[in-house]
């Protein structure tokens, strides 16, 4: 708990041990001063007052609806001394001073202190964070008194924001970030400013690449890419599943199922795509330590090339008498499945016919009214997903 004293002085019980502190070199930031500078680092700071909860003004410490004074002192490397005078003209914390030894480090280092609207009254809670000693301490209110509770389980925390995850007015969580490792923590407040837990949050960045095996593909021809994602500094394996994403619609997810030069990664058939160009992306969702991260290529696909056969059924047929022919359209490759469409049957380049295809082939009868030497072409139109091909053969009618 805070020692307090009146308001004009520190008191006889004071002076044993803030006496020797005045003697060193003292380095003095007030409440004021320090709320405008955080106030200005990355918008941390006051929640939007919502429902029932009270809109409090930044720096209330104590409830009443007025701004507090505070002011640290440095006494050495480690501990400064925290002096809160409130601003209040009547009830518990009125005429009274509060002093505490806190855990600051060095304020030549980097020191943080961000107050947040976190209780059920919206009133405002301070948070410090000392470097090197990383500690993370809070500043709660009781109803006559103020107490100080150290969180030992942040890890690294340097620069703090407090953040309301529910939006209700009230910020009730505190994010600890450090340059050491890309290590960030959060610590969960209650409504009443008690620290409820405190856990490791993403901050690890990370990097994926995806590589096609093909660029250009045809219709019919399996497409695969293959993917990894590595944590940049450290280069740790992530785990999980990676989104795979044709034109921004999810395909699959695919398990990271394998480990090669710090990467985790994973090799993926995409479906049978039409021709066209399309986005592949992948994505790493993130984790509990790791942070998401994409990367996407660009693939082709083509129409698949066909070849056209005919087939003259007797090969050399009598004049004035029925022939029959077939028309057999292949795709390359065939996975795709039949050609479908039309094609085109004429004689001596005349007197087209005009047939739907079946399973890739269609049927007709010719009737060759002279003797001699005659040409019989057979024509593919195409489809959407093959391309156009023909041919011609050379008979003898007797």
């Amino acid at each position: 708990m805070l020692r307090a004293s009146p308001a004009g002085g520190s008191g006889a019980s004071d002076e044993g041990w803030v006496g020797p502190m005045r003697s060193m070199r003292k380095s003095v930031i007030t409440g004021v001063l320090m709320a405008l500078a955080v106030g200005g680092l990355g918008g941390m700071g006051a929640g939007v007052a919502v429902a029932d909860v009270p809109d409090k003004p930044r720096g209330d410490l104590t409830g009443d609806g007025t701004v507090d004074r505070w002011e640290f002192e440095q006494v050495d490397s480690i501990f400064s001394t925290l002096t809160i005078t409130p601003a209040d003209s009547d009830g518990a914390f009125a005429g009274r001073t509060f002093v505490e030894t806190v855990q600051t480090g060095s304020l030549n280092f980097e020191i943080l202190m961000v107050l947040g609207q976190v209780r059920d009254d919206g009133s405002w809670q301070m948070f410090i964070s000392y470097y090197p000693g990383f500690i993370l301490q809070t500043m709660r209110r009781t109803v006559d008194d103020f107490v100080l509770e150290e969180d030992n389980g942040t890890g690294f925390p340097i620069y703090l924001a407090v953040d309301d995850t529910d939006g209700d007015g009230r910020d009730d969580r505190v994010i600890m970030e450090s340059d050491q490792g890309n290590q960030a923590y959060a610590t969960d407040i209650d409504g009443s400013g008690r620290m409820v837990r405190t856990y490791e949050v993403a901050t690890y960045k990370t990097s994926t690449w995806i590589e096609p095996v093909e660029q250009s593909s045809t219709y019919g021809s399996p497409v695969e890419i293959t993917f990894g994602t590595l944590e940049d500094e450290y280069g740790f394996y992530v785990s999980g599943v990676a989104q795979v994403l044709i034109d921004g619609k999810l395909y699959k997810n695919e398990p990271y199922d394998w480990l090669a030069e710090g990467y985790s990664g994973g090799t993926v058939r995409l479906p049978f795509l039409a021709p066209g160009e399309y986005d592949i992306e992948v994505r790493f969702p993130g984790s509990e330590r790791a942070l998401p991260s994409s990367a996407s290529t660009t693939i082709t696909v083509e129409k698949a090339p066909t070849t056209t056969a005919l087939t003259i059924t007797p090969s050399s047929p009598l004049a004035k008498q029925k022939t029959t022919v077939t028309i057999t359209v292949k795709p390359n490759p065939t996975a795709g499945g039949a050609a479908t469409g039309y094609v085109v049957v004429l004689v001596d380049w005349k007197n087209p016919k005009v047939i739907r295809l079946s399973g890739g082939k269609a049927t007709t009868t010719l009737t060759f009214a002279t003797k001699g030497k005659h040409t019989v072409q057979g024509g593919y139109s195409g489809d959407g997903f093959r391309e156009p091909s023909g041919t011609v053969r050379t008979i003898t009618v007797r």
